[in-house]
């Protein structure tokens, strides 16, 4: 009969445990507000550590052959191995049999890391995504601007995009952004695939500044917009003034 090899756990390393039974370690010591190390690993090496030098953490499961695969693994490693030294960590989990790289922690550091990075959606297969029933938000804990940004690339697009491709883009090019929203070409009994912008539902003249005027940023060499559904009048901020054009 043929042995899986690969499947037996080292006798040295392996703990068999009974059913109920959890591996446990427990710790009392003075620390109230710090935190105490529980687990400690290292990691040597009989060569000079660089750039990729780490360790990992493995779980494997049995599957329905009864027979243990890779499921999920952290992987702590250098990114760069000299003083001052930058680390990350990558998470793996399960797709179609292998492990694949889903999410990757790291310091900010001059080889252009950031601190979460998600693989390419080419590379790995399939893209990532929020995919819950319920709302989903990417949120900014503290007051400030929050950017989806595309580093050093000319012709870089960022899309949020729903079904059919509907959606906005901003396409970036030596320095100038175009935003291209929904879908093109609709027909005229389309019902569906339209810009929508803010509408006033009562008369009278448009009157409060725009608050971007004053942020500027983004907001300047732009204009504000509104349209008044009470008085069919289309709406836009100069920069110093409110200036309209009536529909009939």
């Amino acid at each position: 009969m043929a042995v899986d090899i690969q499947n037996i756990p080292p006798p040295a390393l392996s703990t068999p445990l009974s059913t109920g039974q959890v591996t446990t370690t427990d710790l009392t010591d003075a620390a109230t507000n710090a935190v105490s190390d529980v687990t400690r690993t290292t990691h040597q090496s009989t060569g000079t550590p660089a750039a990729g030098f780490g360790s990992r953490w493995l779980d494997r499961l049995a599957n329905a052959a009864n027979t243990l695969v890779d499921a999920f693994t952290v992987t702590r490693r250098w990114v760069t191995a000299t003083a001052p030294e930058d680390s990350a960590v990558d998470f793996f989990a399960a797709r179609a049999g292998a492990l694949v790289r889903m999410l990757t922690l790291n310091a900010k550091n001059a080889s252009g890391n950031y601190p979460v990075e998600l693989p390419a959606s080419n590379a790995d297969g399939a893209s990532i995504g929020l995919t819950q029933n319920g709302d989903q938000e990417i949120d900014k804990a503290t007051g400030g601007n929050f950017y989806l940004r595309c580093r050093n690339a000319t012709d870089a697009k960022i899309g949020l995009y729903g079904p059919n491709y509907a959606g906005i883009t901003i396409h970036q090019s030596t320095g100038f952004a175009d935003a291209i929203v929904c879908a093109g070409s609709p027909a005229t009994t389309e019902v569906d695939g339209y810009f929508w912008i803010p509408a006033v539902q009562t008369t009278g003249a448009q009157t409060g500044v725009p608050r971007g005027v004053a942020v500027g940023q983004e907001y300047t060499g732009h204009v504000a917009c509104v349209f008044n559904k009470a008085d069919n009048k289309f709406w836009m901020y100069n920069g110093t003034a409110w200036k309209s054009i009536t529909f009939t």
